[in-house]
């Protein structure tokens, strides 16, 4: 059974070593593993996001080291927190600090909660779509 270590307290946040550091896996053991969809991991590879390893055999398999397989798990960790691709793209390739991808977020969060406040309004106030004078109005409002 693998057991993970995250240590916070280094550069850009957040680190993951492997106690288990076996062969490469494959797509089926890093699904498990992870808790990832195979539509997700592959979604991941289309990007750039997260390239495999390695491909093997006939077939090209594609297989996962110890460092994309540590990277998975931030990625992993870094979509709970609700970071966008890029901005994750971003943390990966060290442009982007952990603090700042925070701060970025919650000013996201606060944007989104005044569009959901104004929706509130327009709901609340049952304008006719077609009157336009009250749709200016409730416009000039914010």
């Amino acid at each position: 059974m693998n057991t993970f270590e995250i240590d916070c307290s280094t550069g850009n946040g957040l680190t993951v070593g492997l106690e288990n550091k076996s062969s490469m896996k494959t797509v089926k053991e890093v699904c498990a593993l992870t808790g990832i969809t195979r539509k997700t991991l592959f979604y991941y590879d289309k990007i750039g996001l997260l390239k495999p390893t390695a491909r093997i055999g006939s077939q090209k398999e594609k297989r996962y080291n110890e460092e994309a397989f540590r990277k998975l798990i931030l990625i992993r960790i870094y979509r709970k927190a609700g970071f966008e691709i890029e901005d994750i793209r971003g943390l990966l390739e060290g442009k982007e600090v952990l603090q700042e991808t925070i701060d970025k977020a919650i000013k996201k969060r606060e944007e989104m909660e005044k569009q959901l406040q104004f929706a509130k309004t327009v709901a609340k106030k049952k304008i006719d779509h077609l009157d336009v004078e009250a749709l200016l109005k409730l416009l000039k409002e914010d």
